[in-house]
């Protein structure tokens, strides 16, 4: 029995053994999933970082791995592992298509996100932990600082003593939405009272974050 073709078997994963053969690599050994990739020819594809990585490690025997690998003609995405076995080129290829599509459309609706908020008249926030994780350009008109000044502090750092309670509250809010009012610190020093709607949400990974917009009230700056 092969052993080699023993030791390609028994991965879970696509794996080819290679050999060089001029400018192109020979497939010596594959498992099923990777026959299944690579084509009755079992010929591997053009894909210049699996190719020169390959050259790589034949040439010098280090190990390369490499990520979020387009494979081409199809809608997958591998994580390479290239490594030097028994005078050939390992090529084990780890399906990462979920996670590279979950990605993708968490960047997408971030975009989205922060678009629609940096072009509202309200001013829209991203609490966790009782901290400031994003909030959008309208702080600099409302409150007179910018996004640097106050992304990673506590909410309750801007917040009049007597209105800490509820704004604390709403940060660690668990239920559905609430809408407070309270008094936040201008950089100016002053007072803007605040109208604000707190509510809890999930990212398209599954953590819970909680967001809020706040406008000023009319005539409400002490």
């Amino acid at each position: 029995m092969d052993q080699l073709q023993v030791i390609v078997d028994a991965e879970l994963d696509s794996q080819v053994l290679l050999v060089p053969h001029g400018d192109q690599w020979h497939v010596s050994h594959a498992n099923l999933s990777a026959r299944s990739l690579l084509g009755q020819n079992l010929r591997l594809p053009a894909v210049g970082a699996i190719v020169a990585g390959c050259r790589s490690v034949w040439d010098d025997g280090v190990p390369i791995n490499l990520a979020d690998v387009h494979w081409p003609g199809e809608q997958r995405w591998f994580d390479v592992r290239i490594r030097a076995l028994y005078a050939r080129v390992s090529l084990t290829l780890i399906d990462v298509t979920l996670q590279h599509l979950s990605r993708e459309a968490l960047m997408d609706s971030q975009c989205r996100y922060r678009l629609l908020a940096e072009n509202a008249g309200d001013l829209v926030f991203k609490v966790s932990g009782g901290r400031l994780e994003w909030i959008s350009a309208s702080v600099r008109d409302l409150l007179g600082w910018d996004q640097t000044d106050v992304i990673g502090r506590r909410v309750d750092e801007f917040v009049h003593p007597d209105d800490q309670e509820c704004v604390r509250s709403a940060c660690e809010l668990t239920g559905g939405p609430m809408i407070y009012e309270a008094r936040f610190r201008h950089r100016a020093g002053t007072w803007v009272v605040l109208s604000v709607e707190m509510r809890q949400a999930e990212d398209l990974v599954g953590y819970v974050i909680r967001v809020g917009s706040a406008r000023a009230l009319q005539g409400a700056a002490t």
